[in-house]
């Protein structure tokens, strides 16, 4: 995705770091505006939701291939340390 200048500027101005963007336009809601546009905003209910489907994750896991097929996926024993 493009992003112009005056976008650039503004993040850097308002504390919204660029790795978030795409977070907040997969999990933010979408709100039509005028011109074929569209707002993406986070929003208290949506990180609510994120945070009870991540807690369900916990422990999960998947095995992907070189080709990026998902191979397998099984719920670990326990918490993992290693990232």
């Amino acid at each position: 995705m493009k992003m112009s200048r005056h976008a650039e500027i503004r993040c850097q101005q308002r504390g919204i770091p660029f790795d978030s963007i795409p977070i907040i336009m997969t999990f933010g809601t979408h709100i039509q505006k005028l011109g074929n546009a569209t707002e993406y905003q986070l929003m208290e209910k949506d990180v609510k939701w994120l945070v009870q489907r991540l807690d369900k994750l916990v422990g999960k896991a998947i095995i992907v291939g070189d080709d990026d097929t998902i191979i397998t996926a099984y719920a670990t024993t326990g918490k993992s340390s290693r990232r």
